[in-house]
């Protein structure tokens, strides 16, 4: 019994070295929440690319490239979520959300501080999400089911476009 007592004190830490490890610890937490901010909107910002790309009839890689990447037109998340506005691939509330998650993106993406759902500048953007009812608090989970349901209407819309564009080829070609 006293030999085991011996080794837990071999490994004692101080008071220091674990309020560095809980530094580290919370500090790890706060930086994944960040990085599965910029993660979910990446996801969505690729959906809406190419819903936006579908209703694009003489776009091919290199225009794509163009529009899409660099300094080009649609290389901002902004001009996408717009662009995809203006397409009628989003309806208002849409748009009014993607904005907000756009913002949430770039408070977590453009500071050097740890920022977390708790944020009070985080939280006002997740209120104006359509997914806030108003009473929750779990705004990691409001923010989410935003991105959730965009990226599930999304996917219908790219469905449908894809639809399209193959029963017009196919009509194109019976034509012909």
């Amino acid at each position: 019994m006293t030999e085991n007592v011996e080794q837990q004190d071999d490994y004692k830490i101080t008071k220091k070295q674990m309020d560095e490890l809980r530094t580290l610890v919370h500090t790890t937490v706060l930086d994944a929440e960040a990085a599965s901010v910029i993660v979910f909107v990446s996801i969505l910002e690729t959906y809406i690319r190419n819903a936006v790309t579908l209703k694009m009839p003489n776009i091919h890689k290199k225009l794509e490239k163009t529009l899409f990447e660099g300094y080009g037109p649609l290389s901002t998340f902004r001009s996408k979520i717009d662009l995809a506005y203006a397409l009628e691939i989003f309806y208002e509330e849409q748009h009014d959300d993607a904005q907000s998650i756009r913002k949430i993106r770039n408070t977590f993406a453009h500071t050097t501080k740890k920022l977390n759902f708790s944020t009070q500048l985080v939280i006002d953007n997740c209120k104006n999400l359509s997914t806030y009812d108003g009473e929750r608090t779990d705004f990691h989970a409001v923010f989410e089911e935003a991105i959730a349901a965009l990226v599930a209407h999304l996917e219908k819309n790219i469905q449908v476009s894809q639809t399209a564009f193959l029963l017009a080829r196919g009509s194109n070609a019976k034509a012909e």
